[in-house]
């Protein structure tokens, strides 16, 4: 079944690359450095600032940036390499292209792109490549599902800490994954040019994110070496100082973190007194804080998007954390868990949600959206798009968007913990 890309319905609305430049310069700078380009993605995700601001917090403190980059963390090879297998799994194909760029770009040799990307070989593969394999295609499926020994495996392999660095880099995926594979982004020509023949061999393929120009200047593919980091440096204050302002008033430390959401947002999330990196809890904290604060959809909608997918991925932890913020049982959301014909746009689920619950068209939109995205790929059939993506304002949209990554995130995140935990 085709599903329907919502880029071009937003694609109207998209920001100026000289109006994120100006809001985002270091940033962008530093992504160049990550990627080779900065991506096409950030012009949709500004039409709610919220949803850039969360993905320039996330990617940076949950894949330990700088730390990481110089050296000073777990491998990045291995990162390179958790990012593109749960992408792979997740079936997002332009992460998969960015995440293989970024692998080789942190030092993911040849030989091993060959035997772990390009067509993968596991008798090639050195121990830690197959725990991070194992570990990373399990977060990257919907439902995620890790194994207690796998986790095992990935810490005799590459030690406690660095696993858990390897898993997170895994999860935020789950924010990027979900979010770039409902846009349905245009994959940027460079990308393609670089990874299209690897990745090609291996089933990759494009269609969906159809390539379009670069709107920066390519940085060439060439792995990080001593004079390239330098050119991180100019970039790294000015990013720092975003991270510091946009994460003003939030807690590092727990239980603080989870007090701060209780009272703002109405929910302690508890999962996030998993996570061992402050720095990684207190992003989440700050996205999910933000994501509920300015909202154009409206957090009650919001609370039943939670709700319904953690119900739609056997997810108790997301479903109850959707609940809990409303401050009551959602039986709207039970009578979606049942199998409905969306490529009608839905129709009879419509009809029963405005008649039975007195629900307003923006949230029944919302919701049957959420019953399609909540597969890995998202399954968006054309007539769910035409009634239900269009009813919806370009705001509105975007910030279904990045709420059903956040969702995607920690959906993974409680994955990984529940493993980790046995």
């Amino acid at each position: 079944m085709t599903s329907a890309r919502l880029a071009p319905l937003l694609r109207p609305h998209a920001v100026e690359p000289a109006v994120l430049e100006a809001r985002y310069g270091a940033i962008n700078q530093l992504l160049r450095r990550m990627l080779g380009t900065v991506p096409h993605a950030g012009r949709y995700m500004e039409i709610w600032p919220p949803a850039l601001r969360a993905e320039n917090l996330l990617v940076p403190n949950l894949l330990n940036v700088p730390h990481s980059v110089f050296g000073f963390a777990a491998p990045m090879p291995l990162v390179g390499l958790s990012m593109y297998t749960s992408s792979r799994a997740a079936e997002c194909m332009y992460c998969t292209a960015h995440c293989c760029t970024f692998a080789a770009r942190r030092g993911l040799s040849p030989e091993a792109i060959a035997r772990t990307i390009g067509m993968p070989d596991p008798e090639k593969m050195t121990a830690a490549e197959r725990a991070v394999v194992a570990v990373a295609g399990g977060l990257g499926r919907a439902p995620a599902r890790v194994e207690p020994d796998q986790v095992r495996a990935l810490r005799d392999a590459v030690g406690e800490a660095h696993a858990e660095w390897i898993a997170l880099a895994a999860c935020m995926m789950g924010f990027l994954n979900k979010v770039m594979d409902l846009l349905g982004l245009e994959l940027e020509q460079s990308v393609v040019d670089e990874v299209g023949q690897t990745l090609g061999a291996n089933g990759w393929h494009a269609e969906r994110h159809p390539p379009a120009p670069d709107f920066s200047a390519a940085i060439p593919l060439r792995r990080d070496g001593f004079f390239n980091l330098l050119g991180w440096l100019r970039y790294l204050p000015a990013a720092l100082r975003f991270d510091m302002q946009a994460s003003r008033g939030m807690p590092a430390r727990w239980p603080a973190t989870g007090e701060t959401l209780a009272a703002e947002v109405g929910h302690d999330f508890p999962l996030l007194g998993a996570i061992g990196p402050d720095r990684a809890r207190r992003a989440i904290a700050v996205a999910l804080r933000d994501h509920l604060g300015e909202t154009a959809l409206g957090a009650p909608t919001k609370h039943r998007v939670f709700a319904l997918m953690g119900a739609l991925l056997d997810d108790a932890a997301l479903s109850e954390a959707g609940e809990a913020m409303a401050g009551r049982a959602l039986p709207e959301v039970r009578a979606l868990t049942e199998p409905i014909d969306l490529d009608d746009g839905g129709a009879h689920a419509a009809a029963m949600l405005a008649e039975r619950f007195r629900l307003d068209a923006k949230t029944i939109a919302a919701l049957l959206l959420t019953v399609g995205g909540s597969e890995s790929p998202a399954r968006l059939p054309p007539r769910l798009v035409e009634i239900h993506a269009a009813a919806l304002a370009p705001a509105e949209l975007v910030e279904w968007v990045s709420w059903m990554g956040l969702g995607g995130l920690l959906h993974r995140l409680g994955a990984w913990s529940r493993a980790a935990a046995d």
